[in-house]
């Protein structure tokens, strides 16, 4: 045999090449192979291109394009042809066709004459394809005539290893990521592999395994596992599947891995699952006959006589049991049986089972032979569930027995690392569905990796282990959710900053490119860390949060002395790198020259003399080329070519001649209007834009500044909103037909949205501070927007009134002071709502849900009335409407979810088509949550409510939210629309006619029992509020919910009163568990989600105190009980406001933070600066979180005491009643007169009441002095706020006076009381009183507030409240004054 050179081989090549194209004439194609031309490259006879026509056929005929794809090499393009060339044929053959013409010799080079040259061949591997691939043209195309030829070409391709070649020819394509070449490549390889094993027997091709490797490369094309699952299992691929599942499960490997290749999307996923969950056949190996089988004549058959136990470790369902009477059909194999059991059974159970036998062997010898058997089932399992999450539940057994694996598994001396790091990437995957079991798991075996690390990984050059670690550890944080859930990853996060990134490049590496990897990842988790959201985040005095963790150990450990090693490239390497690229520094040259000036060749200065105004005014520009110019232009700034930009900048006059076109006039919008003069005016706008975005605003240039003071003195901010409108009424009135024109008609619409939007936030850069100028802008915008959407048919009236509608927003919420008439934008935006509730609904969502918010904006801006909006009846119809097919879609999405099992989180189901999956309905900017806004809007408009809801009987809207409300609150989801549903119920049931609509509806039903399902209650009596304290009052939680409803029962129980007492009573006794907590925890947390929380409990319990007897007689413990526990309120609230200096001790330790969240600065500490002194703006922030903790207590203490008030004889009935009955009273206050300290063991005494006179007293003389700014911390008004405190402390002290006068007589006519503690009552009465009169008489001649008892709080027994003034105190003087003439006789 002669043997060629390589040489030689591509000089053959090329003949051959070159006479195919020249000759090949098949199936009517000339130079044609199923859609694929080869030519020669204008590179060099070494390489050629491929060419691919595109077939396609359009209504206007056919059309045709040639596309350069890929340029390979020579020997490649050889495998390619022929590969090709034979899955033509074959193609055709399969499909029956006959060939056109025959395949005489005459078509192609003699066949003879390719028989004698390719015979030569076989001294090395590149031989091999082509060998092989010849070999199947000659046996598929005249198999009789050349018996000899295609044996001795075949065996001499199987000795050269083909399938071998093919796997390493396909990873090296694969390995440059997934293009056109490798994915060409694997659908040849796959027509060759399915013809060779359909046409050839299996054991003739040499070994199984080189054959199922080159499979696994085929299959990873995406488009060919699908293609696979289509074809039947005696045909192609499917022979060797059958074949290994033949061995299945005395031999694993093979068939998993086949199956692993098999996974490329969730529909085979899926397809992969239900294959190995329905096994009807078991394949087991014997040495010898077993006795409890019974073999048929011919020993072909055997049948168990007993069952058998498959793994006599398992217990429970993790085993497999061979049923009696089963059949098995025997074959021999090396002196062995195989046996071939008919059982039915699951193959996830078997992999199960397989595991638990790892874990009972995994400190034997056995170990390393199980892991060979486990590790491909734990790479399937990874595989499956990263492509299709849904699946992870339906292996659950297997994925819960990964955790006690890795645990076991790296404690063995010699742990098996690969089977390792494939449990870990499983995790990985399990984090982003599991994260707090994976992350409880990783806290309490973090020291297990280090281990692994530097006993086995360094020492090896190989980490796998590392680079799982890793990732896991990266998706953990970036899916935890608070401080508490981080403390798992505190020591990951410590090791990795400490050990690994310092030390890293210093490893020993076995293979290219690892040490890269790992950098890489390392700063991807340093990223994630930095990027947590504080909210994600927060701070913690026990433990350090992550990021603050990260930020020192990158200030002052090893690890930031690493990041600053990675980048430090340096310039010199930069240098060497462009001296060796020559063409780089000439495209930069081109560009802009060097040393940041303009070259003599730079592409820049002819931009600049295309803009420059002055040479236009010498030769004319064409529109197109100015366009492109500017365009040139718009890239730099886009991109931010700091360079080139900061070369232009300089240039004179820049800035003029490029605003130029702003300034000129064009003609109306028309058909005939020159489009790229919009063009160029548009990306103007946006170079303007950009530079006042990024650069520093002293920063500017100045002729920029002149430009734009030009701008705004030319009035062309009034000239370009007119001709914006004119565009969009233009459009609107052709209803979008000049369609041709519509990109620049976008384009133009985006820009000058943008330059709007720079102008609010940057008003006196670009002097657009004129309110006149705002009020014009706006209705411009205001009626484009309303003509383009008011013609709903036209899809391009609605994507540019949708862009308008964006702007109209957004000036609307910033001028909405300065924009005048309330009633015309009204109306217009009425108007608009109709236009947009008439187009398409899926299309028009985001646009509907900012006509929401414009108009709930709208109607903030000024209180007014039904009679003031003409089309009231018509809005909150239509609002109705919507809301009423919005709530519904979010029930049915609510239910649907919890049907498929991921109401907490969800989870991908086992659906597999995704696009049927509808956008979640609860969103804060969606339009079912600001609808319900906008009601609520449109219902305080209402002043009686009879007309909303008059026109709401027409649309069953509030039984519908009812419903949806209360699926809601029982799974705890949907929390936007709840909060907003209950807004909306709060505001309704401010009326008579609106709260009894609200209880008729079935409020009880939906929130009483459902809101159970909301709160958490601690066993050891606090609250749990940690995440919700620490969020902004204002942001929606569950907590909020809890006091909305609160508050909602509340304000129907004051309007409705006996018609909803029962409500009451029941909402009150299935509560009152939480009730209680919240009342106690006042004095452990005095965070203001807990304080407000308290706020809205004791405003429920003081509408409830109106109804004492009912009370007791429904729930007398429970009312008992509220007593005391108000009691202990009252004692707490004053010990609190007595002594400022504790409760700011309280706040710092207790909560475990100097202030609340709420009003903290979002700065970054320094983790150092602790022991500093504050600054002057921290040490402001804190006083005013104390204050308004203060004003807290002191609601919540005045409401307390009003409700007590109800729990005591009435004064005047107990002074003048003798025949009243004192057991129907309780004592609420013990026989002390101690002031009372802040111990919850010390009882509630007439001391705990003289002691809040004394605070209320001493507060009220601190607002005269006015030492400190306490009702602007509260967020009031300063005259009002200082009027409204002052009359709550005069209203605190009223009740503490009243509960004292009536508590001290109800003890004197007790005849339980020994005489002689009724005596020194007396006394200490007497003193303590007088002192306070005294006090009181000193502050009421400077003047003295009025009590809110008839205002902000109701009086109790209908009484009027105290006047208080120089003459107006004498009611409650005269009252102290005879209770004291009474004690003291």
């Amino acid at each position: 045999m002669v043997s060629f050179k390589f040489p030689e081989l591509l000089f053959l090549a090329r003949v051959l090449l070159q006479s195919c194209c020249r000759r090949l004439i098949f199936a009517g194609a000339c130079a044609r192979v199923r859609g694929w031309f080869v030519t020669p490259s204008s590179t060099g006879w070494l390489s050629y291109r491929l060419l691919r026509r595109r077939e396609e056929t359009r209504s206007s005929g056919g059309c045709s394009e040639e596309l350069r794809l890929v340029e390979l090499p020579l020997w490649k393009c050889v495998v390619f042809l022929l590969f090709t060339w034979f899955s033509a044929i074959s193609s055709m053959l399969t499909e029956c066709c006959v060939l056109p013409w025959g395949l005489s010799c005459a078509a192609l080079i003699s066949v003879q004459e390719m028989d004698n040259q390719l015979l030569q061949l076989g001294d090395v591997s590149h031989h091999a394809p082509v060998l092989l691939a010849w070999a199947l043209l000659r046996h598929t195309i005249n198999p009789e005539e050349s018996a000899n030829v295609i044996r001795r070409m075949g065996s001499t391709a199987i000795q050269l290893n083909v399938f071998q070649y093919l796997t390493k020819l396909l990873k090296s394509l694969s390995s440059g990521g997934k293009n056109c070449t490798a994915s060409t490549a694997c659908m040849c390889i796959y027509g060759l592999l399915s013809f060779v094993l359909t046409s050839l027997e299996l054991h003739t091709l040499g070994n199984q395994q080189d054959i199922i490797d080159a499979a696994c490369e085929v299959l990873a094309a995406s488009s060919i596992p699908q293609l696979f699952w289509k074809t039947e299992p005696t045909a192609g691929l499917g022979i060797i599947l059958d074949s290994v599942c033949g061995m299945f499960p005395h031999l694993l490997t093979p068939l998993l891995q086949l199956l692993q290749a098999l996974v490329s999307d969730k529909s085979t996923a899926k397809k992969v699952y239900s294959f190995l969950d329905k096994m009807s056949f078991y394949i087991e190996l014997y040495k010898h006959k077993p006795p409890d089988v019974i073999s048929h004549e011919d020993g072909t058959l055997w049948r168990r006589q007993a069952p058998k136990l498959l793994y006599p470790l398992g217990l429970g369902q993790t085993n497999l049991r061979i049923p009696q009477g089963t059949v098995g059909q025997v074959m021999l194999d090396d002196r062995a049986y195989l046996v071939r059991w008919e059982y039915s059974y699951s193959s996830w159970t078997l992999f199960t089972c397989e595991i638990e036998m790892l874990l009972h062997v995994v400190s034997t010898a056995d170990v390393i032979q199980h892991c060979q058997r486990v590790k491909p089932i734990i790479d399937l399992v990874h595989k499956v569930i990263s492509t299709d999450v849904s699946i992870a539940d339906c292996l659950l057994p297997i994925t819960s027995r990964i955790y006690m694996l890795l645990q076991r598994l790296t404690t063995v001396i010699s742990p098996p690392m690969d089977v390792i790091a494939s449990c870990v990437n499983c995790l990985t995957v399990l984090a982003a569905r599991m994260p707090a079991k994976v992350r409880t798991f990783l806290g309490m075996n973090a020291g297990g990796y280090g281990n692994l690390l530097m006993s086995i990984e360094q020492p090896q050059g190989e980490y796998s282990v590392t680079i799982s670690f890793l990732n896991l550890i990266t998706t953990l944080v970036r899916g935890q959710l608070g401080s508490t859930q981080s403390q798992g990853l505190v020591p990951c996060i410590v090791f990795v900053l400490k050990e690994m990134l310092p030390n890293y490049h210093k490893w020993r590496y076995n293979s290219h490119g690892v040490r890269e990897k790992i950098g890489c990842l390392i700063l991807q988790l340093i990223h994630a860390i930095l990027n947590l959201c504080p909210e994600m985040d927060p701070r913690s005095s026990n433990a350090p949060s992550l990021q603050s963790l990260c930020i020192f150990s990158l200030a002052n450990t090893e690890a930031g002395q690493a990041v600053i090693n990675i980048m430090g490239i340096g310039v010199d390497t930069i240098d060497m790198v462009m001296a060796s690229q020559s063409s780089s520094f000439n495209m930069i040259a081109l560009i802009w020259g060097s040393e940041f000036s303009l070259g003599e060749w730079s592409c820049l200065q002819v931009v600049l003399e295309l803009i420059d105004s002055k040479q236009q005014e010498r030769y004319w520009c064409p529109p197109l080329l100015h366009r492109a110019a500017i365009a040139f232009l718009h890239a730099l700034w886009q991109d931010r070519r700091d360079s080139a930009m900061l070369v232009l900048r300089t240039k004179p006059k820049f800035w003029e001649n490029l605003t130029n076109p702003l300034f000129g006039t064009l003609p109306p919008p028309s058909e005939t209007s020159e489009l790229s003069v919009l063009d160029t005016c548009a990306l103007i706008m946006k170079i303007i834009c950009l530079e006042i975005y990024y650069v520093v605003k002293g920063s500017l240039d100045q002729s920029l500044k002149d430009t734009l003071k030009n701008f705004s003195t030319k009035k062309r901010f009034a000239y370009w909103s007119e001709y914006v409108k004119s565009l969009a009424c233009y459009v609107a009135e052709t209803e979008g037909s000049s369609c041709a024109s519509m990109t620049e008609y976008q384009m133009l619409i985006s820009a000058w949205r943008m330059l709007l939007i720079i102008s609010t936030s940057h008003a006196d850069i670009m002097h657009l501070t004129d309110p006149a100028v705002h009020q014009q802008l706006f209705l411009d915008v205001l009626n484009g927007t309303k003509a383009l959407l008011l013609v709903p048919m036209s899809v391009s009236c609605l994507q540019l009134g949708s862009m308008l509608c964006t702007l109209l927003l957004i000036l609307l919420k910033q001028w909405k002071s300065e924009l005048g008439s309330v009633d015309k934008i009204i109306n217009s935006l009425t108007q608009i709502l109709e236009g947009v509730l008439q187009a398409d609904q899926q299309m028009m969502e985001k646009t509907k849900a900012k006509v929401f918010s414009a108009l709930i904006t709208v109607l903030q801006m000024k209180e007014m009335k039904v009679n003031e909006i003409p089309q009231y009846s018509q809005l909150v119809l239509s609002v109705c409407e919507t809301l009423q097919d919005e709530v519904i879609a979010l029930f049915d999405q609510t239910r649907h979810s919890l049907t498929l099992g991921d109401a907490a989180d969800d989870k991908d189901s086992m659906e597999t088509d995704d696009a049927s999956r509808v956008k979640h309905k609860d969103q804060r900017d969606g339009v079912c949550v600001l609808g319900l806004h906008l009601a609520k809007e449109l219902c305080e408009v209402d002043d009686d409510g009879g007309c909303w809801l008059q026109i709401t009987r027409k649309v069953p809207v509030l039984p519908t939210i009812f419903t949806a409300l209360e699926i809601s609150l029982r799974v705890k989801q949907n929390l936007h629309f709840t909060e907003a549903s209950l807004h909306l119920l709060l505001t309704l049931a401010r009326t008579q006619q609106g709260a009894a609509a609200v209880a008729g509806a079935g409020v009880t039903q939906s929130v009483c029992l459902p809101l159970l399902s909301v709160y958490q209650l601690s066993t050891n009596g606090a609250i749990q509020t940690s995440a919700s304290s620490r969020k902004s009052q204002d942001a929606p939680s569950w907590p909020g919910v809890y006091r909305l409803s609160m508050s909602l029962m509340e304000r129907l129980l004051k309007t409705l009163r006996y018609n909803f007492l029962t409500e009451a009573l029941d909402f009150v006794g299935v509560h009152q568990e939480r009730i209680l907590q919240c009342l106690n925890a006042v004095r452990t947390v005095q965070s203001l989600a807990c304080l407000e929380e308290a706020d809205h409990t004791v405003g429920f319990i003081l509408q409830l105190s109106n109804f004492t007897k009912e009370w007791h007689f429904h729930l007398p413990q429970l009312m008992r009980d509220m007593q005391v526990n108000l009691c202990y309120l009252c004692q707490a609230c004053t010990s609190l406001l007595h002594s400022r200096k504790m409760l700011q001790h309280y706040l710092q330790t207790k909560n475990g933070d100097s202030l609340p969240s709420s009003v903290t600065p979002r700065v970054q500490r320094n983790p150092q600066a602790s022991s500093k002194h504050p600054s002057p703006e921290s040490e402001a922030a804190e006083q005013k979180a104390l204050l308004m903790v203060q004003y807290s207590l002191l609601k919540i203490l005045s409401k307390s005491l009003a409700a007590l008030r109800h729990f005591t004889p009435d004064v005047c009935q107990i002074l003048l009643d003798q025949s009243l009955d004192l057991a129907e009273y309780n004592v609420l206050f013990v026989l002390s007169f101690t002031t009372p300290a802040f111990d919850s063991d010390v009882a509630p005494s007439f001391g705990t009441l003289l002691a809040t006179v004394n605070v209320a007293l001493n507060m009220l003389g601190e607002l005269d002095k006015k030492k400190e700014p306490f009702p602007q911390a509260a967020g009031l008004n300063m005259q009002e706020g200082t009027k409204t405190l002052k009359s709550l402390l005069m209203f605190t002290m009223e009740n503490c006076f009243y509960l004292l006068i009536s508590q001290a007589v109800r003890y004197l006519r007790d005849p339980a009381v020994h005489p002689r503690d009724k005596q020194r009552m007396k006394q200490e009465l007497s003193s303590e009183l007088s002192t306070l009169l005294s006090s009181l008489s000193r502050y009421f001649r400077r003047g003295g507030p009025s009590s809110p008892a008839s205002g902000v709080l109701p009086s109790p027994q209908g009484k009027s409240a105290s006047k208080l003034g120089p003459e107006g105190q004498e009611p409650l003087f005269q009252l102290v004054q005879a209770f004291v003439r009474h004690v003291q006789r």
